[in-house]
């Protein structure tokens, strides 16, 4: 149970896989709510998004990553994540393949997750890069989407971490948005996920997240 508990601590935010394949046999999932701020564009209210992994082998991670918003599904992805180099030393490399609907659309979602510890005296981090495409089959188009996460366990019970994110749209456009979280353990197996986001390039909005994270 503490191997595992000390696993949960080091995953990154449950946005994407991370490097980090899970343990095989057991469950991480996380509920969150995003509550958007209205840019006069009719997106305001609540989001909401559920993922699930699970380890089906000591090499071999199943997933799924959903969101709705209050119009319908936004996304529903299932996803395979597997060891792609000999993870020894510090880092970790991950490939993850997504296929499924995003903006009720057909899509296929390769991403590579590169990651790494750290340690800052007696607190352990983490950082992580994930490049990833998505092939959208229904509109013949290729988003590219880049996400970095650093994050640091600032007690036994509680960890911050920060986020950027960057992705293409259809018109060309860049869509940037930073992040930061505290996360804080309500018990062994209960975490409580509290952020804040804003849009940086294209969208200038700012969004409240509150989720649940668990492990099984």
């Amino acid at each position: 149970m503490r191997l595992l508990l000390l696993v949960l601590l080091l995953l990154p935010a449950p946005s994407l896989a991370g490097a980090w394949l899970r343990e095989k046999g057991t469950h991480f999932a996380s509920a969150t709510l995003r509550f958007l701020e209205d840019r006069g564009d009719g997106r305001q209210g609540m989001e909401f998004a559920y993922y699930h992994t699970y380890g089906l082998t000591r090499y071999l991670t199943l997933g799924l990553d959903t969101g709705a918003s209050a119009s319908g599904l936004d996304k529903a992805m299932a996803f395979v994540q597997f060891p792609v180099f000999p993870n020894k030393g510090r880092f970790r490399f991950s490939a993850i393949l997504g296929i499924g609907t995003v903006s009720r659309a057909f899509a296929l979602r390769p991403s590579l997750a590169i990651g790494t510890s750290y340690q800052i005296g007696q607190r352990h981090g983490w950082f992580e890069v994930v490049p990833a495409l998505e092939y959208d089959f229904s509109r013949l188009r290729v988003d590219a989407k880049f996400d970095v996460t650093l994050g640091l366990n600032t007690s036994s019970r509680t960890k911050v971490y920060g986020q950027f994110f960057s992705s293409t749209s259809a018109t060309g456009k860049i869509h940037t948005r930073v992040a930061g979280s505290f996360v804080y353990r309500l018990n062994d197996r209960l975490l409580l996920d509290v952020g804040l986001s804003r849009g940086m390039v294209t969208q200038h909005d700012t969004r409240i997240k509150l989720g649940l994270w668990t492990e099984f």
